[in-house]
């Protein structure tokens, strides 16, 4: 959690370095990713609540505020067992605020491949429209809603509906993905 103190930190950047285990053993930071943990107004708590978590770009945090940061390692099937380390970078206009240890404990399974949860999990189209500002079917509206489905597939979530229509040629992607 990024925390402004009485004045605002202006264009706030997160970075993340390998992690690096006993033998020299790695996680590239290329298969870390960042989020920002953005916030959606109910009225009938009369609140804000953290849910959404847009890609991390870099951001300004109000004075006084905090900015949590989601971090998503996607560690290999392949990565040997034991602890890694590597460091999270806390920048504001370019200036280093913080560095941070970062300690991963890889343990000795891995997870398989093909989901196995019976629940499917559904892609609200319309929310898209509205929190994205896109036209259904558009090229931009495209793109956004086959991320949401990568989403899924790569964290063995099932999703309810096909992200193209059942006649498309990517359609064939989706229902033969290993997930």
């Amino acid at each position: 959690v990024v925390r402004a103190g009485d004045e605002p930190l202006r264009e706030v950047d997160v970075q993340v370095s390998d992690l690096v285990g006993e033998g020299g053993a790695r996680i590239g930071r290329d298969r870390i990713e960042l989020f920002r943990v953005a916030y959606v107004f109910l009225p009938a708590h009369d609140r804000e609540y953290p849910d959404p978590l847009p890609p991390w770009t870099p951001w300004d945090v109000p004075a006084s505020q905090n900015q949590p940061v989601w971090l998503d390692i996607h560690v290999p099937a392949d990565a040997a067992p034991g602890t890694y380390r590597g460091t999270v970078t806390v920048r504001s206009a370019g200036a280093v605020l913080q560095e941070l240890p970062l300690e991963l404990t890889v343990w000795r399974f891995a997870l398989p491949q093909a989901p196995r949860s019976r629940s499917a999990f559904g892609v609200y189209t319309q929310g898209i429209e509205a929190q994205h500002h896109v036209t259904a079917g558009s090229p931009e509206y495209e793109a956004i809603l086959a991320r949401y489905f990568e989403m899924l597939v790569a964290h063995r979530a099932t999703p309810r509906d096909l992200a193209t229509g059942l006649e498309s040629e990517a359609t064939a992607r989706y229902l033969s993905d290993r997930g």
